[in-house]
């Protein structure tokens, strides 16, 4: 089975930025614990110098449906709720993209889809 992971990374090393915040998301294509960069998906990131932004919220979650899960290194409740809503996990690490993906493909893939 193969799914897409969207990762919340500024180097394309380290899951590194908070879903407000991120001005991109590296997508990977997950299958047989292999994992394929397919694309950066530039964001206009919700939170800001002047407060957070709803509407750029919710266009951040719409850019992503296409994913199963979103690695990203702080979440708050309310996107959270609506990623989960939408059939995305969120996974709040500062790991390596590497690692962050190994993890998912063997402690998440099996549980939830």
């Amino acid at each position: 089975m193969s799914y897409k992971v969207a990762i919340g990374t500024s180097d394309g090393k380290f899951v590194n930025q908070h879903f407000g915040k991120a001005a991109q998301f590296a997508i990977y294509e997950v299958e047989d614990k292999k994992f394929n960069l397919l694309e950066v998906r530039e964001n206009n990131p919700a939170c800001g110098d002047n407060g957070h932004q709803e509407n750029a919220m919710y266009d951040s979650i719409n850019l992503l449906l296409d994913c199963k899960i979103v690695l990203i290194s702080m979440i708050g409740v309310g996107p959270d709720q609506v990623l989960f809503d939408k059939g995305i996990l969120s996974y709040e690490t500062s790991d390596s993209i590497e690692n962050a993906l190994q993890y998912v493909s063997s402690n998440i893939e099996g549980k939830y889809f």
